[in-house]
């Protein structure tokens, strides 16, 4: 996977990193903690140019800004849900499928994993349904570029 990435921000190169950048500053939740580190890894290996990469991090992020302030005076909202846990059907099998490859059961699994969030379970779908929903109300009506982490308190890093 880490070779998959690499190589395609080695193929997108500064431009990527102007968009992600942008992106970010947006709103959209591609951390700039992990874009410009890695962008340096890379120029240190030769596979981007550093002064380009610094360039199009710095060009990028006001470009976002520039973005999401002109969405904001037409009151557009952009915000982010980052979820941690949500108990679905889809978390059902691969709960079934990586249970085995620790020689647990699938309820084992859920347990092990609920013990990790501090409210000691998932989400359910219809509480990120509620989050989503708020979202979109008057109530939320003055909050726009935030990324909210809806995890049950669990924090990865």
């Amino acid at each position: 996977m880490s070779s998959f990435i690499t190589h395609w921000v080695t193929s997108g190169g500064i431009v990527l990193v102007f968009v992600l950048m942008a992106a970010e500053s947006c709103g959209v939740p591609f951390p700039s903690e992990v874009i410009m580190p890695f962008a340096g890894f890379l120029a240190a290996q030769g596979h981007i140019n550093l002064p380009g990469a610094i360039l199009a991090g710095t060009l990028g992020n006001v470009a976002g800004s520039v973005v999401a302030y002109a969405l904001a005076a037409r009151r557009v909202r952009v915000n982010a849900i980052l979820p941690g846990i949500v108990d679905t059907a889809m978390q059902d099998e691969v709960l079934a499928k990586v249970a085995p490859m620790r020689d647990l059961t699938a309820e084992e699994w859920r347990d092990a994993r609920n013990k990790a969030v501090p409210l000691g379970r998932g989400a359910s779908a219809d509480e990120c349904a509620g989050l989503i929903w708020f979202l979109l109300s008057e109530d939320a009506g003055y909050m726009t570029g935030q990324a909210i982490n809806y995890t049950g308190g669990l924090v990865t890093w």
